[in-house]
């Protein structure tokens, strides 16, 4: 074997290092930024509703929170009604402690009133689920004469 030789056999290994600890970093950026709730996924982006009277629009997927954060609906009426954001889950085997888990089932209604200018916002907490479990998010129309037509856009903060 000769010196340089082995020279190119440590610095195959030295960039394999590097390339290792890089990616290592990176992996640890990205779960720094989920702790702080840094980072977004846009769901539904700038999607026109037309609500009939006490009816809804919702969505279910294919997307659903891998981490515990918070959903925001976001809506720009364009009509004046009563309307709505919902989010419905179900959560099961939340551990309590090292012997016990608990199910969750999650509903919870805000209402956006009859709010006609700009932007209204709605958030929602989330825990993490898998893709088999129950959730569903629905923007409505609570109003029994008129219908209700606006833009969502809905965002996971996790």
């Amino acid at each position: 074997m000769s010196l340089s030789w082995t020279i190119d056999i440590y610095n195959g290994m030295n960039a394999s290092l590097n390339s290792q600890v890089t990616n290592l970093q990176n992996q640890v950026n990205d779960l720094n930024d989920v702790s702080k709730l840094n980072k977004t996924e846009i769901w539904v982006n700038n999607q026109t509703v037309s609500l009939a009277p006490d009816m809804y629009s919702y969505w279910n997927g294919p997307f659903y929170p891998r981490y515990a954060g918070y959903i925001v609906v976001a809506y720009w009426p364009s009509t004046a009604t009563d309307t709505y954001a919902r989010v419905i889950y179900e959560a099961y085997g939340l551990l309590i402690n090292s012997t016990h888990t608990m199910s969750l089932h999650y509903d919870n209604q805000i209402s956006f009133g009859n709010h006609t200018v700009g932007w209204v916002y709605a958030l929602f907490p989330v825990l993490p689920l898998s893709s088999n479990y129950n959730f569903e998010i629905r923007v409505g129309n609570n109003d029994t004469v008129g219908t209700a037509i606006g833009t969502v856009t809905i965002t996971y903060y996790y």
